[in-house]
Parts: structure tokens; sequence; C-alpha cells
């Protein structure tokens, strides 16, 4: 057991910074309550403080720790419809969208590629870091106001994966689950790779959009060259061989401009 007399007193003039210390890390501070015996002495007896035990605060967490990055000046929301079916961005919101990611991670189809079939609890963890971190952003796909999966976008220089190419400061990147039958092998792949890129090419300065899928995902290897996504070399990462990929907004939009100017007349 920790001794509080030894360590601070309420007239110590270290007090102030104690208690500071305390209310920033609360596991400290959890683990001190448990840990310490009270001081007997009649004038220095410490006062039980309050635990903090509100939920992760997503929106104070942007305010106060995120620098104004790359990522974080993309929208929260973002619509684009391709031959009358709507397709949707929306961020993610913790903890009400906790579940649902839960339930996703969990699909078998999903499990392989994602490896997050983790509990409620350990997910939570993981998503918390996620959403405090500034150089992504995390969102919900939607078809038809239907949610059905979830993508990342992510500053390519900021990502380790510029340890396995010469990234650009301007380079963003994705990440893809579809989940819900309603998109999974329907033919939707293409339309939302196409929203997927628009998105990051109407809202940031990326002159390029950079992949690195798993190699043996032949759906994506089907679809990637037509949509202007071009295979560089295969990388070998500790959890996959992947297959790196450069799509150029010049190139891009030579192809496909003329999709989001029907999408917005729509």
């Amino acid at each position: 057991m920790l001794n509080i007399d030894n360590i601070i007193c309420k007239n110590d003039e270290n007090f102030n910074a104690f208690i500071s210390f305390c209310m920033k890390n609360v596991r400290f501070f959890s683990f001190f309550i448990a840990n310490t015996k009270y001081s007997t002495h009649p004038n220095e007896r410490i006062e039980m403080l309050e635990i903090y035990t509100d939920s992760f605060n997503q929106d104070q967490c942007s305010k106060i720790n995120r620098l104004p990055t790359l990522s974080q000046g993309l929208p929260n929301n973002y619509i684009y419809r391709e031959n009358g079916v709507e397709f949707g961005l929306v961020q993610i919101r913790y903890p009400e969208h906790i579940e649902l990611l839960h339930r996703w991670m969990n699909m078998p189809h999903v499990i392989p590629q994602w490896q997050l079939n983790k509990s409620l609890s350990e997910l939570s963890v993981y998503f918390e870091k996620m959403l405090a971190d500034d150089h992504q952003r995390l969102y919900l796909v939607s078809i038809n106001g239907e949610w059905v999966g979830y993508a990342e976008v992510y500053e390519g220089a900021r990502d380790r994966l510029s340890g396995y190419y010469t990234a650009d400061k301007n380079d963003l990147g994705w990440h893809l689950l579809l989940a819900e039958a309603q998109a999974v092998g329907k033919g939707y792949l293409r339309a939302i790779m196409r929203l997927l890129s628009f998105f990051i090419f109407e809202h940031s300065p990326a002159k390029k959009i950079v992949g690195e899928p798993d190699a043996s995902v032949k759906p994506y290897e089907v679809v990637a060259q037509e949509l202007n996504y071009m295979p560089q070399y295969q990388i070998v990462m500790p959890e996959k061989t992947a297959m790196l990929y450069f799509c150029d907004k010049e190139g891009f939009y030579c192809k496909f401009a003329h999709y989001l100017n029907a999408s917005i007349k729509e």
C-alpha cells in the first residue's frame, strides 16, 4: 500500500500540480486511491476526490487534441448519386455506432481481412484510439440511406504505408469494409470506389490516392485498373502481402468526371 504521508499532503506546495496530474491520468488516480492509506494527522487529511466517470467525448477530443491536419479538413458527410442510387458517407460517432461496428467485425466474411473480431469492450478501446488519431477519418457507408459498410480515409505520408513508398504530403488513401448482404457481391463496388475517390479529390489537395489491399482480394484487383487505380508493386506487411496502388486525380477525372457532373444534377 502507498502511504499518502510519504507522497503528498494538502499543505504540500506540490498539491495543485499533483491534482492536475491525477485529473489528466484517471487510471493512475484510480490506482492511487485504491492503494493509499490516508494520513492520521488531524490537520493533514486529504479529501477524497471524485473520479472522472464520463464516457469518451469525441467532440472534445477533436476540438482540443487535434491539429488542423489534411484528413481532419474532410467534411463529416458526403452524398454521391449514380444511376438513381444514393451513396453516402457519415462520420463515425462514438459510442452510438460501436455496436453496429462490433456486429460487422464479427461477421464471417469480414474476419479474415479485418481481424477485428473482438469483444465489444475490446473493440471500444480500439475505436477510441482510432478516433483520437488525427491522421485519419472514419465513416459509415450507406446505400439509399441504409448503413452497409465502413471506410477509413487516411493520410499516406503520416501512415505506416509511407515506410513502403515515397509519399507526397497530400496523399490520401482509404480502406473499405462492405458488411451487409445488400452491398456484398451486388455490383456496388465500382460506385463506392468512385464515391470515395470523388470525396477525397473534391475536398482535399490530394493529387493521388494510395491503396494497399491484400493481394489475395480478387474483387479489388478486377476493378482497380478499370477505375484508374494502377498497381505499383507488392509490399510485404506484417499481417499481409499487399499490392500498392496509385490513382492519380487527372487520370481519374478524365475517365469519370461525367459521373460527378451527373451526380450533382440528380
